[in-house]
């Protein structure tokens, strides 16, 4: 991925295998995503991401997903329909920095032909929200390793 649009990292006090864990467990994806959000899999792969705007239902078909177990899962995404005028490719990465603690990295780009019209509030919105993010991966990977 060349720069990132955004780009979020923590420092966690927990085993990447724990955060890994967290990562990976697509179907509790809520837990530290937000309420509301889905991952819909075919052969336990990504393929769909579903979350509410307001009351309405928002899909983002996922292509090219590419998961290196205990390192990084990555994406590109889009609207249906929709991939040449706006996608983003989302790669979210855990590196082990010592025993016992990891940081964990989520970064997203924008392309497609309106991605210049909309680059600069996606990245704030998506920075925020990735900042949110990581801060409950943080307190429930955190929360596993002390019990």
């Amino acid at each position: 991925m060349s720069t990132p649009d955004v780009e979020v990292g923590i420092d966690i006090d927990a085993g990447a295998e724990v955060v890994w864990k967290i990562l990976s467990d697509f179907e509790h994806w809520d837990d530290w995503h937000g309420p509301g959000i889905e991952i819909k899999k075919n052969d336990e792969r990504p393929e769909k991401l579903i979350f509410r705007a307001g009351p309405l239902p928002v899909t983002i078909n996922l292509f090219g997903v590419k998961v290196v177990d205990g390192k990084s899962i990555e994406w590109t995404g889009a609207l249906p329909l929709s991939r040449s005028l706006l996608h983003g490719k989302r790669k979210l990465i855990l590196e082990e920095t010592s025993k016992g603690s990891c940081r964990f990295t989520q970064k997203e780009s924008f392309f497609g032909l309106v991605s210049p019209l909309f680059r600069k509030k996606l990245s704030a919105l998506y920075q925020k929200n990735y900042s949110q993010f990581n801060e409950n991966m943080k307190s429930i990977a955190e929360s596993q390793s002390n019990q």
